[in-house]
């Protein structure tokens, strides 16, 4: 039988192997409540191993200083994680004073922040704001800043053979 969780007979059948005791069950068979528990064991072991084989693999790439992993016909992708999220209409407004003060070029203010109804950041150049020479710039950006934390979450991909 191996390390299978499915074994497939002979007439073509699968059986089901209950790791917990090593027995394979015809889920053909199983009485409804009975199959129901069963799925929803198996559900929530899955879960948890897959949750603890993700959070080894995000401390890996962590570790790595990486996003993804390539490995041949597999790549491994994290998403999620810390990012800024961007207060646009205080980063505008405290710009806009720097620029008035001509402290900051008006098209620095302008490719950082777009002023609409509401006001859209441009991550990149607000980012870069960070590391401007004139330290109020980089207090104005720095007072901007919303630090954001999403679920970090794993993906596969396995390469598709050509040919």
């Amino acid at each position: 039988m191996g390390n299978e969780l499915i074994v497939t007979q002979a007439d073509g059948s699968s059986l089901v192997v209950d790791w917990r005791s090593g027995e394979a069950l015809d889920v053909s068979t199983m009485e409804v409540p009975e199959l129901v528990e069963f799925r929803d064991v198996v559900s929530t072991e899955l879960r948890g191993i897959l949750g603890l084989l993700d959070e080894e693999l995000i401390g890996r790439l962590d570790k790595a200083n990486r996003k993804s992993f390539n490995l041949g016909d597999v790549s491994v992708y994290t998403s999620g994680g810390e990012s800024i999220e961007w207060d646009g209409q205080r980063l505008y407004r405290l710009l806009a004073t720097l620029e008035s003060d001509g402290v900051i070029d008006p098209e620095a203010l302008s490719e950082a922040v777009q002023k609409k109804t509401v006001y859209e950041v441009n991550a990149a150049a607000a980012k870069r704001l960070l590391n401007h020479p004139n330290e109020e710039v980089r207090d104005a950006a720095e007072a901007s800043a919303v630090p954001k934390t999403t679920k970090r979450g794993i993906r596969t991909r396995k390469a598709v053979k050509r040919g």
